[in-house]
C-alpha cells in the first residue's frame, strides 16, 4: 500500500474472498504489524482533472 496524494487516501491492492468483494464492504487488514480498516471502493481512486494536485 501507499498514500495516494492526488486522491488524499491510503490505497492498497489486495485479494479478497467473494464475501467481501461488494463495494462498501469493510474488513481489517494487517500492515507492518498494525491492524487497519479497509473499504472496497466502487470506482478507482482517480482524480481525472488533477484538481487535488493544484490545490
Amino acid at each position: 500500500g501507499a498514500f495516494g496524494h492526488s486522491v488524499g487516501k491510503s490505497l492498497g491492492f489486495v485479494f479478497v474472498t467473494p464475501e467481501y468483494e461488494a463495494p462498501g464492504s469493510t474488513f481489517e487488514i494487517q500492515m507492518l504489524g498494525v491492524r487497519r480498516r479497509a473499504t472496497v471502493l466502487a470506482e478507482p481512486a482517480y482524480d481525472p482533472t488533477n484538481e487535488a494536485i493544484r490545490a
